[in-house]
């Protein structure tokens, strides 16, 4: 059976195992391997000793081992102009919905799980529920045998961090779940419960991350919206890799994925062409990737369904176009290895592996070329000569992200930057995928000074950031399905992390509490615009716990807001999707066009508006002869505003009240509602 996967020089090796019969996972952990969760009847996540990978591939219940590709790392302005701000704190007769009964899960790296955003807005109380750090060790948790399971708040504060070489993951949780309310920088939904998953490399790994959550979830019987920052380019890029798969058997009534659509909207690193009867062979150059010193090279390559391809690896002058050594021919249909030491008369110094098969998921012929490459002139590249089927096509992916080139000669391909919608957080059918638009670049850091960040990179204020990977999926799905702040946004940071310093230029903000510092930084990415949109689906999932991924994309396709620099209202693309997330405007499409009653069982009577940036809320009452008398109290409890004589429309104003959580209490005709407020 064939082994597929990217070369890998540790002892062991993390994958996915098609299965066609149980016995077999008896005999995989016989010769060594692990079987870490089991998905459907026919596939598994396992991590394998390289001795006997072989071995495994060859048992007759195995029909396919996938060495699982490792996968990279992928508030203040945003809330209000995403209208999130609104979600929190305007009742229009709905009550303030904050994520309160519903579970964000993030499966990232880089955590500070004491961070005061993680903790609820009084600062009493620690809302991280679960940790599972897969890189530690100690108690694995229920159903899994590797890594570190924390579950009290005790275990968790005394971890303090789960590595000090990111500070990416509490960025994403700050985003979507932040609730330091005396900043400026609170998330989207403060009062979720949270768990957190510090991942160890793999997609396999994520796949368990996830289930896990969604196992915790179930435990504590709550709805759960799982956020994915992470992305990588080796898959099909059709959501029929082994991780899409696992994805759509894990999500349903509520149990949300939410995933960045990539970074990769400039990079060249997409190559497609289809065949004619006149035209059956496609010709690009691979840029390579220094490191180590290495240079490396890396396709992944896919044809049609119930097609074949074949694959060449070439040595080209690239000043005159000519190929000066050319590797054998590899057949996907005939499932082709090959190996090559490069020989002197090609003029460099290295190797090439091909290998070919047909993709049993898919059914599409499949091919990997990887190149080490010790000494290249400059005038040699390695290139790849595809010979396909007239009415077929091929699509490959660089996801060393260095990308192709037709260095200008003719017969050659560039690459492009279609199809750059990753896998993991991009691709799949029941995952909401998030690009990234822009609505910050100037910010002060701590240390006083002002900064622009560049508009070339991030786009103008409003419009899509540059780098925000566009679709299609390669089955013809538009991807991302929505875009959310993504260009400027500022968030919890780690001080764990190794590269940390409170006078670093990104560091714009710090608060103390119980006498211990925490910042907040400024980053940019689909990294930060996947949260914003996973806090969102927490809100409309306290309104709706039951909601199903269709359901969160029906929601987005009625409700995301257009202007002048999105697609036109109405019509869905590859750069924007449906369009700007709106919180609550979904919540208001799920609380009135579907019929969902409130979380309060009470019925309020009236409406309020708050405005953060001058401490005030405008009261709407339900008739405009209505009088009413408000109180605004603290966390403490104690009154610290009070008005009498409130008609509607009436704009109070709290004067230099501290940012925070506050109770409004409103009494009209002898009715008295209350209201959770945020300043």
């Amino acid at each position: 059976m064939l082994v597929k996967g990217t070369n890998n020089d540790s002892q062991t090796v993390s994958t996915f195992i098609h299965i066609d019969n149980p016995d077999a996972i008896e005999q995989i952990e016989a010769l060594g391997g692990k079987v870490h969760a089991e998905y459907g009847n026919d596939r598994v996540t396992a991590t394998l000793p390289m001795s006997a990978l072989r071995q495994i591939a060859d048992l007759d219940g195995v029909s396919y081992v996938q060495i699982a590709s490792d996968v990279h790392l992928a508030m203040d302005v945003a809330r209000s102009e995403t209208g999130a701000d609104d979600a929190q704190s305007e009742t229009n007769g709905f009550g303030a919905y904050t994520g309160s009964g519903v579970v964000i899960g993030i499966v990232d790296s880089g955590f500070e799980y004491g961070h005061v955003a993680f903790y609820n807005s009084d600062h009493s109380q620690l809302r991280i529920k679960r940790v599972w750090n897969q890189s530690g060790t100690g108690n694995s948790p229920d159903g899994f045998d590797y890594g570190t399971e924390l579950t009290s708040e005790a275990e968790i504060l005394a971890a303090m961090s789960d590595n000090t070489t990111s500070y990416h993951g509490s960025h994403v949780g700050g985003i979507a779940t932040g609730a330091d309310l005396s900043s400026p920088y609170y998330g989207v939904a403060p009062d979720a419960d949270i768990v957190l998953v510090s991942y160890k490399s793999t997609a396999a790994d994520i796949a368990d991350g996830v289930k896990y959550i969604f196992n915790y979830a179930e435990s504590v019987g709550k709805p759960c919206v799982v956020n994915l920052s992470l992305g990588q380019h080796l898959g099909p890029h059709d959501g029929t890799s082994d991780t899409d798969l696992i994805f759509d058997e894990l999500t349903g009534p509520g149990r949300i994925i939410v995933g960045a659509a990539g970074n990769e909207g400039t990079e060249s690193i997409h190559v497609t062409k289809s065949f004619t009867e006149d035209d059956t062979e496609l010709k690009t150059m691979q840029m390579l990737t220094t490191s180590g010193g290495y240079q490396y090279g890396i396709a992944d390559i896919w044809g049609s369904v119930d097609s074949n391809f074949k694959l060449k690896a070439v040595v080209v002058n690239s000043i005159r176009g000519n190929i000066v050594y050319e590797t054998e021919e590899v057949s996907c249909d005939e499932n082709g290895e090959y190996s090559v030491e490069l020989p002197t008369s090609s003029g460099v110094v290295g190797s090439i592996t091909l290998a070919g098969t047909i993709e049993p998921n898919n059914n599409r012929p499949n091919a990997m070329v990887m190149s080490i490459i010790t000494s290249i002139p400059s005038t040699m590249k390695i290139g790849l000569v595809i010979t396909g089927e007239p009415g077929t096509e091929v699509h490959m992916w660089d996801p060393y992200m260095a990308g192709f080139t037709s260095a200008s000669k003719i017969g050659w391909t560039n690459g492009d930057t279609d199809y750059t919608v990753g896998e993991i957080g991009g691709t799949g059918k029941n995952v909401v995928s998030v690009g990234a638009y822009c609505t910050k670049v100037r910010f002060e850091s701590l240390s006083g000074d002002e900064y622009t960040l560049s508009t070339e990179t991030l786009g103008n204020v409003g419009e899509i950031a540059p780098f925000s990977s566009h679709g299609p999926t390669v089955d013809g799905r538009t991807k991302p399905d929505v875009t959310a702040p993504g260009g400027g946004i500022v968030s919890a940071s780690s001080k764990y992390y190794s590269g940390f310093s409170r006078y670093y230029s990104t560091v714009v903000y710090s608060t103390t509490v119980d006498n211990k510092d925490y910042y907040y930084e400024i980053n940019a990415g689909t990294s930060m615009a996947s949260p914003f949109v996973a806090g969102t689906v927490a809100l409309w999932l306290q309104a709706n716990p039951t909601l199903q991924p269709s359901d969160v994309i029906n929601v987005i396709s009625q409700t995301s807001r257009h202007d002048s620099n999105t697609c036109d209202e109405g019509t869905v693309d590859n750069t924007w999707g449906n369009g700007k997330i709106a919180p609550f405007d979904g919540l208001k499409y799920l609380l009135t066009e579907t019929g969902i009653s409130q979380p309060d069982s009470s019925e309020s009577l009236f409406r309020v508006v708050t405005d953060r940036n001058d401490n005030s809320a405008t009261v709407y009452l339900p008739y405009d002869e209505s009088v009413a008398n408000v109180t605004l109290y603290n966390s403490a409890g104690l009154a610290v505003a009070s008005f009498s004589g409130v008609v509607s429309g009436d704009k109070l104003s709290f004067g230099a009240l501290p940012h925070g959580v506050y109770v409004l209490k409103m009494n009209v005709g002898g009715s008295v509602e209350t209201m959770k407020a945020f300043f």
